[in-house]
């Protein structure tokens, strides 16, 4: 709780309604303090100066009270355009983004924890390194099934929005896209949730990613997918290691006026590795990608281009969840221009995410 705010020799006494905020002066910006009530105690804490000209901050968000703000929504509050909040590890409540040009930071993924993330009407934002839980009150509307979902992470009406190395898991679907535009997916960990990924009237790159046993279907399709694609969507995936999804890899639903361009993906382990359904007739490139050990179809109603091909990866670990490439394996150059398919690079070769064990 804030109590007073203290600026220089400014009268202690004087107590103000709303205390999280910059004075601004003729056009400069002025740091001051407030005092945080820890533990019955009081504690003086800094509000984040916000320097002249374009400069961002970096506001810190720690649960401890040792940072700027206890609470996301505090700091969201307080930010700029530019700024970046960087989130040390706990468990915090779902962030609603709710301002554009603002740059979500966690201190460790695996410790740093939200339950549930939304971005609507958002601009040029970037959430990066978190573990993404759903929560039972985190539902978004699938406009193309009229049916809501319980969701890990929604961009709706956005623009410009990055989701970088974070973990997505426990939800009814772990990511879902619609009606955004430059949305870019990379360095993701989508795994155990019931279906992976949903794109619908979107623009999006979907890169360097493991989704990985997404495998319940969600309530209203018996389908469980790595992919979900369906409605006048552009779409990029590449490098990307869809692994042992169900039903299928990637579903292609409703899909006529999609654009799809899919290489260097490697997809193993499902019944169906990618599903075209009858409504759908999108213009696509599928190349210099790896089906393997997919039971019933490698394709269902897409054509293979030569390109492709149907080799064990060699896998460091599958059985442990470690889907790098070993270095003697077939896709280390088969990918195209002669890079590697999957995620990671084969061991030894360059640096790469194979943090995602």
């Amino acid at each position: 709780m804030l109590i007073h705010y203290n600026r220089g020799a400014m009268n202690a006494s004087k107590f103000f309604p709303f205390l999280s905020f910059l004075l601004i002066l003729n056009g400069c910006a002025f740091s001051g303090k407030y005092i945080l009530l820890q533990a019955g105690r009081p504690v003086e804490r800094n509000i984040p100066s916000a320097p002249s000209g374009n400069f961002p901050r970096t506001i810190v968000v720690d649960q401890s009270g040792k940072g700027d703000f206890l609470d996301l929504s505090q700091a969201q509050q307080n930010a700029n355009p530019g700024d970046i909040i960087r989130v040390r590890p706990g468990l915090y409540p779902r962030l609603n983004v709710v301002k554009s040009r603002i740059k979500f930071v966690g201190e460790d993924r695996g410790k740093t924890i939200l339950q549930g993330v939304s971005l609507q009407g958002i601009k040029d934002s970037l959430v990066e390194d978190f573990t993404i839980l759903a929560s039972t009150d985190s539902k978004a509307l699938l406009r193309g099934w009229n049916k809501y979902a319980v969701y890990g992470l929604v961009v709706l009406d956005s623009e410009g929005v990055g989701i970088s190395k974070c973990i997505v898991r426990g939800a009814e679907i772990g990511i879902l896209v619609d009606s955004s535009k430059d949305v870019s997916i990379q360095r993701c960990l989508v795994q155990n949730n019931k279906s992976g990924v949903w794109i619908e009237m979107s623009k999006v790159n979907f890169s360097d990613s493991v989704v990985y046993k997404n495998l319940g279907g969600i309530g209203w399709s018996t389908i469980s997918y790595g992919l979900g694609l369906e409605e006048e969507s552009t779409i990029e995936l590449k490098n990307n290691t869809i692994i042992s999804n169900g039903d299928c890899g990637a579903f292609v639903t409703s899909c006529d006026r999609c654009q799809i361009r899919f290489f260097n993906n490697l997809l193993s382990g499902h019944e169906r590795g990618i599903w075209l359904d009858n409504y759908s007739t999108p213009r696509y490139s599928i190349v210099h990608n790896d089906f393997y050990a997919n039971v019933k179809d490698n394709t269902l109603k897409t054509n293979i281009d030569p390109t492709n091909i149907f080799l064990d990866p060699l896998f460091v670990n599958p059985a442990e969840g470690d889907f790098r490439l070993r270095a003697e394996s077939p896709l280390a150059t088969r990918g195209l221009g002669g890079t590697y398919i999957g995620a990671f690079p084969p061991v030894g070769t360059e640096p790469g995410s194979g943090d995602f064990k």
